[in-house]
């Protein structure tokens, strides 16, 4: 894993991460393993609330192999 505060690159989540600060994704992409309600084998890139990680409510933008969603 490469990392600097809120930011990494994970070879073992096979991700890009932006945390809010706590441990939820703010922005995820690569493999999306599970969160914001995704199947957890869903590739693609979240744009998400940084209230929480845990379901499709907490999605502002989604493009994957799941859906292409914005919020609004």
């Amino acid at each position: 894993m490469i990392a600097n505060g809120p930011v990494s690159m994970s070879y073992a989540d096979k991700a890009f991460i932006i945390n809010n600060g706590d441990v939820a994704n703010k922005v995820r992409m690569g493999y999306l393993t599970g969160k914001f309600g995704t199947p957890a084998d869903t590739y693609g890139f979240i744009l998400g609330t940084g209230l929480s990680d845990s379901s499709a409510d907490d999605v502002m933008v989604e493009l994957s192999d799941n859906r292409n969603y914005i919020s609004g």
